[in-house]
C-alpha cells in the first residue's frame, strides 16, 4: 500500500496516464515502476501488465457516471435552442399581426420556373406576407413566367435552391428581363443555402430576413445583407 507516500502516488498516476495513451494504439502495455516505495523489509517495486479490455472494464463506471451530466447538458442546450427559436418566431408574428399583407412570389428556380414550397409559404405568412403561389407544406412545383406575372406580386424573392446570395444574384441577373416583366415593385435575392433550402434552426434567421424585406418599418435591422435587383 502506498499510504501517504505522495511521491509514489504521483509516479503511479503518471505511469497510469502513460499506459492510457499507449493502450489507445496497442492491445496491451506494462506499468513498471522500480523502487516505488519502501517497507520494513526494504524497497518495493511495481510491475503490472494491463490489456485494453481490462482498462475499459476498470474505467467503465467512471464513463457511466460522466454520461448522465453530459446528456443533461446536451438536453438543456436543445431545450434552450428550441425556446429561443420559438420566442423569435413569436416576436415576428406578433409584430406583423394586423399589418397589410405584402403580395409575394417566391421562386426557388428560374429555368424552368419553380415556386417555393414546403416551409417557405408559411415563413412568408409569418413574416407578414401573402404567398401568391405556394402552399404551406406542399412541395415546390414547376410554373411559368406567365403564371407568376398573372398573380401580380409586389415582391419577388429569388431563392435558387442550394445557392448562396452571390450565385443567386448571378441567376437573377441572367433572367433580369423575365423578372422585370413580372411588374413587381421589388426583386430581392436571398441566400437560399443559408436560410431556406433545408429544415433547421437557420430557418428562423430566414424568417427574420423575410420580415425585414416585407416590413422594413417594423424590422429596420437586417439580419443579413439584402440584395435587390435594380428594376
Amino acid at each position: 500500500h502506498l499510504g501517504g507516500d505522495k511521491i509514489a502516488r504521483q509516479r503511479l498516476q503518471e505511469a497510469a496516464e502513460k499506459a492510457k495513451i499507449e493502450l489507445s494504439s496497442s492491445s496491451e502495455t506494462t506499468i513498471h515502476l522500480p523502487y516505488i516505495t519502501h517497507s520494513e523489509s526494504g524497497p518495493l517495486h511495481f510491475e503490472e501488465k494491463i490489456s485494453r479490455g481490462e482498462f475499459q472494464r476498470m474505467t467503465s463506471d467512471l464513463l457511466d457516471r460522466t454520461k448522465s451530466p453530459f446528456k443533461q447538458v446536451i438536453k438543456d442546450a436543445g431545450v434552450s435552442l428550441i425556446e429561443d427559436a420559438a420566442a423569435r418566431i413569436d416576436r415576428v408574428r406578433l409584430a406583423t399581426r394586423g399589418s397589410e399583407r405584402v403580395r409575394v412570389a417566391a421562386l426557388e428556380w428560374l429555368d424552368p420556373v419553380f415556386v417555393g414550397g414546403h416551409w417557405v409559404p408559411q415563413l412568408i405568412e409569418y413574416a407578414g406576407g401573402q404567398d401568391l403561389l405556394g402552399l404551406p407544406g406542399e412541395p415546390s412545383f414547376q410554373s411559368s413566367w406567365e403564371e407568376v406575372a398573372v398573380v401580380k406580386p409586389a415582391v419577388v424573392v429569388v431563392m435558387p435552391c442550394g445557392y448562396d446570395a452571390s450565385r443567386g444574384l448571378e441567376e437573377a441577373q441572367a433572367y433580369g428581363d423575365e423578372l422585370a416583366e413580372l411588374g413587381a415593385e421589388r426583386i430581392v435575392v436571398a441566400d437560399a443555402s443559408a436560410w431556406f433550402s433545408r429544415p433547421g434552426p437557420r430557418l428562423v434567421d430566414g424568417l427574420e430576413l423575410l420580415a425585414h424585406i416585407l416590413h422594413p418599418d417594423l424590422f429596420p435591422a437586417a439580419p443579413s445583407t439584402v440584395i435587390e435587383l435594380p428594376l
